[in-house]
């Protein structure tokens, strides 16, 4: 009801309050994780989110220009062209930035594929 009144779309409401909810959630976690583990690495999680953020930034800037791009396209291929160039465009910065979790998931891949064959 407020945002509408505000001009706003209605549904924005629920995407605040997810957000406020996810937000409380991660907060108490890392507390909980924090006592648990007897402290935190905090530069090691700091990086890990700068890292996360530059390649969501980076999705988000390819995401754009796909919707601007694909503006005479099916439904379609809209969406599931932006899913894979999103996808490509987060897995690559993670990549690059050199991401110790994204290294040790190829490596293990990689593992279980030798071990296959």
């Amino acid at each position: 009801l407020w945002f509408t009144r505000l001009g706003w779309m209605p549904h924005g409401g629920l995407a605040l309050a997810n957000t406020a909810a996810t937000t409380l959630e991660v907060g108490v976690l890392l507390w909980i994780m924090n006592r648990r583990l007897e402290g935190l690495d905090g530069r090691r999680v700091l990086k890990g989110v700068l890292n996360a953020v530059l390649a969501v930034g980076a999705m988000s800037g390819a995401l754009v220009w796909w919707l601007g791009f694909s503006q005479t396209y099916s439904v379609w291929w809209v969406v599931l062209g932006g899913i894979a160039l999103g996808g490509l465009v987060y897995a690559i910065l993670m990549i690059v930035q050199g991401v110790e979790e994204v290294s040790a998931l190829f490596r293990n891949v990689a593992r279980r594929v030798r071990q296959k064959l």
